[in-house]
């Protein structure tokens, strides 16, 4: 299902591809908390751009792309700054991080899969840094 959103709403040619998947420990993913990372992976991978270390990604992707908020985003936020991760991408409305968390997760936000052409991932736009890489792969 992800990788039809992605071929759809982003413009990404994988439908003839075959996508393989792998978890830590072989752990399964039921939680639709995990689609956003999942989806954002599979497109990370086949634009070759890489994410930064210290990104979180949480959220749901329905059928027609759209972001949707998950429950326990505070905890799942809180947690994510105490394990070192300071980029949150997250679907628009979800809760800054808690008061007495620190570092608080510099929240992205995007409406809709696809919503941007110009940063060909959704929520995530290219910056400027000194990596060397081109601007058009680079990540916040």
């Amino acid at each position: 299902m992800i990788g039809a959103v992605l071929q759809t709403r982003c413009g990404l040619p994988i439908g003839n591809n075959d996508i393989y998947l792998s978890t830590v420990g072989g752990m399964r993913l039921t939680d639709p908390s995990s689609d956003l990372a999942v989806a954002v992976a599979v497109a990370s991978a086949y634009l070759d751009i890489a994410l930064p270390m210290n990104a979180v990604v949480i959220g749901e992707v329905g059928l027609v792309g759209d972001l949707r908020r998950v429950t326990g985003m505070d905890r799942r936020l809180a947690e994510a700054a105490r394990l070192g991760f300071n980029i949150a991408v997250v679907p628009p409305g979800s809760p800054a991080c808690p008061r007495g968390c620190a570092p608080s997760p510099s929240i992205t936000s995007g409406r809709h899969y696809g919503h941007s052409k110009t940063s060909r991932l959704p929520a995530i736009n290219p910056i400027t840094d000194n990596s060397g890489r081109p601007e058009e792969n680079r990540w916040p």
